[in-house]
């Protein structure tokens, strides 16, 4: 991509393969090389803003540096891509981009999920839950382990729906992930006493996540917030 090691300006290898216009899937480095060219910028979210709370955001400057990359890139932009009418607000009022130049992508459920909900699934919510041997209530949190995920959070919540009111609530994660965030998520498990309550999958199949999905669908709310609370920005 034109990154000093390969001795290329971004530019010239564009012109190599008669490339006038770049789509850029986020707001990375590299839309700052490039001098002569368009290109449209994506900015799916706000989270570096939303979430100060965890370490990554704000150790060694990185909220300031993110913001000056992020207004750089996006202010040199022919477009800007945002998943939200809200996010698009932000976007607009926070980088001082003119409104009419952000256009609004919304996040689509995954292919599996389509094809899932239109019956053209390979597997059934029955042969999971079996195959995964799940509970009949749980809380199901497809995500990565992260220390900017809510593992934790989910951790905490399970224990004082325990405590405060007396239920005892299922939590299903799965997703890959850095090991150490997960060691980390692992202990507190064990620290809390909830062995018996969390159930790890560890990665699976893209096609079997819509089961899950389906099964939970008796706690929908709450089911519904963890799932999506780091892939869509909610409306406001």
């Amino acid at each position: 991509m034109g990154f000093p090691r390969l001795g290329r300006h971004l530019d010239a290898l564009l012109d190599d393969h008669a490339i006038d216009l770049v789509v850029m899937t986020n707001c990375a480095e590299a839309a700052l090389r490039i001098a002569d060219h368009h290109y449209l910028a994506t900015l799916w979210d706000m989270d570096h803003r939303d979430r100060l709370e965890f370490p990554e955001k704000y150790v060694d400057r990185v909220l300031e540096q993110g913001d000056r990359r992020y207004r750089a890139s996006l202010t040199r932009a022919l477009a800007v891509i945002a998943n939200s009418a809200s996010g698009a607000r932000r976007i607009s009022s926070i980088y001082q981009i003119d409104s009419h130049r952000i256009v609004v992508l919304p996040f689509l459920p995954s292919l599996p999920v389509r094809r899932h909900r239109a019956g053209k699934g390979g597997v059934d919510a029955a042969w999971v839950k079996q195959h995964y041997r799940l509970p009949e209530r749980f809380l199901f949190y497809p995500a990565f382990f992260s220390s900017a995920k809510n593992h934790l959070y989910i951790l905490e919540g399970l224990l004082a729906l325990q405590h405060r009111h007396g239920i005892r609530l299922d939590a299903v994660f799965c997703g890959g992930g850095d090991p150490p965030d997960e060691a980390i998520v692992r202990r507190q498990i064990r620290a809390l006493g909830l062995e018996d309550l969390v159930h790890l999958l560890g990665l699976v199949p893209d096609e079997h996540i819509p089961g899950p999905m389906t099964i939970g669908h008796a706690l929908p709310t709450i089911a519904q917030a963890f799932i999506y609370i780091s892939i869509v920005q909610v409306e406001l």
